[in-house]
């Protein structure tokens, strides 16, 4: 008989082995029996106006420091691809010229791989998150109701608020609009609004992914575009005040019937 460990029941561990099937052979236990409801609940995002059970700072601190991480493995990845062109260029196998190999050439290719692998890491949390929040609600049917789904639950499941507005020109191009951009709240310089421009431009290719991920998972794919105050030339703007263009990769998909769908303001319904 297997022993069970003292203390409530909602803590207790399940047993390690599973009651013998006298139908059939039996089977090794499954890894889900050690997920407890209490455990489950830690992980899902906390309804709205509620406490959360889980702090959001962890997140924020990931954020933080999730470009200079980064950047570190970009920088590596650069080098080992530079070493095997050289390898072999040496072997006598043809290998395609680069275009330049100035400092200026090697930051702006240190930069696209960051963004690829900021982007990345985004679109793989949007899609298992898009994917948690949607399986107990009914299906989404269009695409205007997966942007809708995206405008509410899951931007307040991420950054506790819903979009400040959401548009369309019924021909597969989304604008959404969040005037107060929760990871880009905190980035100050006295440098100016081009130097706080300039550091946002490092993060936002996460939540670029995050957006991507979410629309793959839900079955749209698109390009998502972000430009944050600073990027788009307002004078006086704020950083924080961030436009994320969504782009349907096939335009000819109904986006929607109605008025409503054309402007949506501030209240997505």
């Amino acid at each position: 008989m297997a022993a069970t460990l003292p203390g409530p029941s909602s803590h207790a561990l399940p047993p390690i082995t599973t009651p013998r099937n006298n139908a059939g052979p039996s089977q090794p236990p499954s890894s889900s029996t050690l997920i407890t409801p209490h455990t489950l609940a830690l992980s899902l995002p906390h309804p709205p106006h509620a406490d959360p059970l889980v702090d959001a700072l962890p997140y924020q601190l990931l954020l933080a420091e999730m470009p200079a991480t980064l950047r570190h493995s970009a920088r590596r990845a650069i080098r080992r691809r530079k070493a095997l062109l050289r390898d072999m260029e040496e072997a006598g196998l043809a290998v395609e010229a680069e275009e330049s190999s100035g400092a200026a050439a090697m930051a702006k290719e240190e930069e696209a791989e960051l963004e690829a692998r900021m982007e990345s890491v985004g679109a793989s949390v949007g899609a298992n998150l898009a994917e948690r929040l949607s399986r107990d609600r009914p299906p989404l049917n269009s695409t205007l109701d997966v942007l809708k789904f995206l405008c509410k639950d899951f931007w307040i499941a991420l950054w506790e608020k819903q979009v400040d507005g959401l548009r369309t020109n019924h021909r597969g191009v989304y604008v959404l609009q969040d005037h107060h951009f929760k990871p880009l709240l905190r980035i100050s310089t006295p440098h100016g609004t081009a130097s706080a421009a300039a550091i946002a431009k490092v993060y936002l290719p996460h939540s670029v992914g995050l957006l991507r991920g979410a629309l793959a998972r839900l079955g749209v794919q698109a390009t998502v575009v972000a430009e944050s105050g600073g990027q788009a030339g307002a004078t006086g703007a704020s950083v924080a005040a961030t436009t994320f263009h969504v782009r349907v990769a096939s335009a000819g998909t109904p986006a929607g019937s109605g008025s409503s769908a054309a402007n949506l303001g501030a209240n997505v319904s």
